[in-house]
Order: structure tokens, then sequence, then C-alpha cells
């Protein structure tokens, strides 16, 4: 049934299209199975195994019943809400290929790809809204909220907001400064758009390609309430969430820039006083992605790892290893250690300290500052360990 589907959506013209097998009233669609009845068998029989066309014409008064039966209410398990979701899955599997075509530069969006496309679209929400289950109204929202984000792909705006959120992050312009463009208050992040429509837009014009340039200055009030407004509903797919994956990506790259301009391709020291010129930038991308549906928790970790010896480096687990380290303090007595220093080189020695010999660490820096330290930074410890390359 999916061959027959995708042929009746396709634009080449075949007997399909007909007859009314796809209607959402059950007697039109009881009419075109009796009425199609040799173009559907027909059908079947070039395109399916041999065994699936013999069963179907063998069973095709029983299946037409069945495909044609009036919906019962809520009933998710109707065999109505099957052949739907064949139908629809048709129509979505179209969805990807036109993503392709509106982000290919070298593809003409003309008139008919645009009305085709609509078309598409709207039969795919209408597809999704003949059925009241939950999960349909789920994939609803999910591909209404996709083909809102194909014009946009088009104009290169999620490309061009990286640029700017880029820009931003590192304070290229010096307008930067008086707005709140980054914020996690969406309501101040409104009014920061509001306030500072001429920077944002003097970095769109100067930065991003013509087509995205024009669609923003066109467009502003749009794309600020796009920005700043977020969508009801756990799609995760509206253009809302869409954007802030691109301001958080533009944090994550600004975090590493500004990591290997301070430190080169070295792994830094948790005494390094170079750290307080990224603390910001780290703190920013962890808070992004910590509010972004469109990373998980592999990619949090990945943050929180690149941005753990800022955080060792500034909080109590941190201070104690100063302390050590500035009284040059004795551990002989702790003959676990077996000579291995506790400070100064401790990244070079952060494997065996923290891993091999975690007990013995653990031991001495409770002696010296109190019996919290190590328990209140695990998570840190660990991620410090995945930086540095730790088995």
């Amino acid at each position: 049934m999916q061959f027959a589907y995708n042929s009746h959506e396709s634009n080449v013209h075949h007997c399909l299209r007909d007859y009314d097998f796809l209607d959402y009233n059950s007697t039109k669609r009881r009419e075109g199975y009796n009425n199609g009845k040799s173009c559907l068998i027909d059908f079947m029989s070039d395109n399916c195994t041999p065994a699936a066309s013999k069963y179907f014409v063998e069973k095709y008064q029983l299946l037409s019943n069945v495909m044609s039966a009036e919906l019962a209410g809520r009933d998710c398990f109707h065999s109505f809400y099957h052949s739907n979701g064949i139908y629809c899955r048709a129509l979505i599997d179209e969805l990807p290929y036109r993503r392709t075509l509106y982000s290919n530069n070298n593809v003409q969006l003309d008139d008919s790809l645009r009305d085709s496309t609509e078309k598409l679209c709207t039969a795919t929400k209408t597809c999704f809204s003949s059925s009241d289950c939950p999960t349909s109204h789920d994939y609803k929202l999910f591909y209404e909220a996709k083909c809102q984000n194909l014009e946009f792909q088009k104009v290169d705006l999620h490309e061009c907001l990286t640029i700017v959120y880029s820009l931003i992050y590192n304070g290229f312009y010096e307008c930067i400064g008086k707005y709140n463009f980054l914020s996690t208050d969406l309501n101040l992040k409104k009014e920061s758009f509001d306030s500072g429509k001429f920077c944002f837009l003097q970095m769109v014009t100067n930065k991003c390609s013509s087509e995205s340039s024009e669609f923003i200055n066109n467009n502003y009030e749009k794309v600020v309430d796009m920005l700043t407004v977020k969508p009801v509903g756990e799609t995760c797919a509206e253009p809302f969430h869409e954007f802030q994956s691109q301001q958080c990506q533009a944090a994550v790259d600004s975090a590493k820039s500004k990591m290997k301009e301070s430190f080169g391709n070295e792994t830094p020291s948790i005494f390094n006083e170079k750290w307080s010129q990224i603390e910001d930038v780290c703190q920013k991308a962890q808070d992004c992605i910590d509010d972004c549906c469109q990373y998980n928790e592999r990619d949090r970790e990945t943050i929180n790892n690149l941005c753990a010896s800022l955080k060792i480096s500034s909080n109590k687990l941190g201070e104690c290893l100063r302390k050590l380290n500035s009284e040059k303090t004795d551990l002989t007595k702790y003959s676990c250690l077996n000579g291995t220093e506790l400070y100064g080189a401790v990244l070079q020695n952060t494997c065996l300290l923290f891993g091999t010999m975690k007990d013995c660490t653990k031991t001495v820096l409770e002696d010296f500052c109190g019996s919290a330290v190590i328990s209140d930074n695990e998570k840190s410890i660990s991620a410090l360990l995945a930086l540095s390359g730790c088995k």
C-alpha cells in the first residue's frame, strides 16, 4: 500500500489518482475501492511481490472493507488509523527531499515549487488532523513546524543567525554591549531586540547574505517573535528551538575559540590565570545548551567536560589545591601518594591522582579542606578525567 500511496501523491499521472482511496469520508473511500478495483490490482501486480499481489487479489473485498470502514471515535487501533498512517508516511517521506531543494542554492525556488510544497505541507497537516489520537496530534505539530522552517532555509536564515550570534558572543560590534541579545529571560531578550534593532540589523546587513538580510529587514518583528516567544508543546521542531540551537552552537564555538586563543593546543592547568578570561563565555555556552531541547545529555556532557578545569579552578576543590600549592604542604606522611605531587603538576598527574589513587587523594584533601571537598565536586572530577583523556 505504501507504493500505491506514493504513486497517488506523485506528480506523474496514474489511474490511482482518479479514485478516492484516501478520502476521509468512509463512503467516498468505499466507492473508490469499488470503482477503482482493476486500477489498484494492476498497480499492485506491477509493483508488489507475487505473494502480496496474489493475497491482495484473493482478499480484495475483505481488505477494501477494512480500509473503508467507518471510524470508531478515538479508537486509535482502528484499521483506518493504520492505513492512514501509511498514507501520512508517504507524505512525510517527501519532506526531507523538499528540504534539500530549499537549501540548494542551485535550485530556483519558483512559484511551481512553492505551490507544490505548500500543498504537500497542507496535505501532511490534514492527514494527521484526521485522527483524534494523541500521537497524530503530536505528528501534526511536528511537521507543521518542519514546514515553517523550509522557507527560512532558502534565505540562509539559520546560517545568518549563527554568524550574528558569533559576533555577539565575541563582542565584535561596539553597540553589542548595550543590549541583552543573549538573555535567557525571553522578555528581556525581546526588549533588547526591539531597542537594539539598529545594532542587530547593522550586523545582519554587513555579515549575512543579501537574501537573509532582505528577509530579516522586511520581517523584523516576525523574526524577533520567533527568537523570543517560546512555543507551546513539546515537538522541539519549531523555529524558536531551531534558532536557539544556532545560538548555542555559536556559544560553544566561541568558547572553543577563546580556549585555543588562551592555551593553544596544551591542556591547561587548573591554576592557569587565563581561565578567568573565558569564564563568562564558557558559562553562557553551558547555560544555553542546558536550556535547549535540541541538545541531548551527551552534548551537555561534552561542553561540561570542555569547561571542567574552569569549574574546578573556581570552586572549593580548586581553592583546596591552590592552598596546598601555595603553602607547599609537606605530604610525606601520606605514604599512599608514593611521592606523587598533589599540587604544582596536578594536571599532569590527574589520571593517577583522581583515578588509580583516588582514595588516597580523597583522604589527603578531606584532611586539609573538609569532608565535602570531593563529594561536592564528583561531576567536575569526572569531567576533568574525561578532558585529560584518562581511561
